[in-house]
């Protein structure tokens, strides 16, 4: 089902932009479309969000101005069981030649000023790398849960060879399946699609959670 149209509006309904098409992307041949929306809003944007229309049907997202994924993956915002008005933003990627993980957990998307389309480099959300963190699949691969680990815990190089481990022992990238032994061959392939809920404990009892999200390996995005 194509959406009818798109928007962005601030919290009390008022429109940002007009509505405007999507455009189809078809990432692999005979693979069914997505589609991009370029939203071109009046000042001044508040905490906007991004409305969508599905027939008569509006659904609306929370929007955070020029955040971007910085690993290929797909960025979500994630939640604080203790802290309801708290948000971070995660990252996950999924190689889909090897079905291997790389998720990233960042404090804030980064600064934007006036003149950039995009956020400047994300600031990492560091937890204790003994974390539990682990990812459920609903629907079609409802019951499977895989657990990430860090690289190791010297350095934690992520596939760039860039480490990722902090004084004191915490990271903000945690991967699968690493040395773990579990499977992954289920994750393989460039039509794989899932949703996914990524879900962390810390040491400290404290969790987090972010909602469903659609998962697709970065290959194809």
């Amino acid at each position: 089902v194509k959406p009818k149209a798109c928007w962005l509006a601030n919290p009390d309904g008022k429109q940002l932009c007009d509505p405007v098409e999507g455009v189809d992307h078809e990432p692999v041949p005979g693979e069914a479309p997505h589609w991009h929306f370029n939203l071109l809003p009046l000042d001044p944007v508040k905490k906007a969000m991004f409305v969508i229309q599905v027939g008569e049907e509006e659904a609306m997202v929370d929007l955070c101005a020029g955040a971007a994924p910085c690993a290929h993956g797909i960025l979500n915002v994630f939640k604080a069981e203790h802290d309801p008005e708290w948000r971070g933003f995660l990252e996950l990627t999924l190689h889909g030649d090897a079905g291997d993980l790389e998720l990233r957990f960042y404090r804030s998307a980064g600064r934007r000023t006036s003149w950039q389309s995009h956020t400047g480099k994300p600031e990492a959300f560091d937890i204790p790398a003994d974390t539990k963190v682990t990812i459920s699949f609903p629907g079609k691969f409802e019951g499977k849960i895989v657990e990430l680990a860090p690289r190791n815990m010297d350095k934690n190089e992520d596939e760039d060879g860039v480490p990722n481990m902090r004084e004191g022992g915490l990271t903000n990238y945690f991967i699968f399946p690493g040395e773990s032994g579990q499977d992954a061959e289920w994750l393989v392939g460039l039509k794989w699609r899932s949703l996914a809920v990524v879900n962390l404990e810390l040491p400290d009892g404290k969790k987090y959670v972010c909602d469903p999200f659609v998962l697709v390996p970065h290959e194809v995005l």
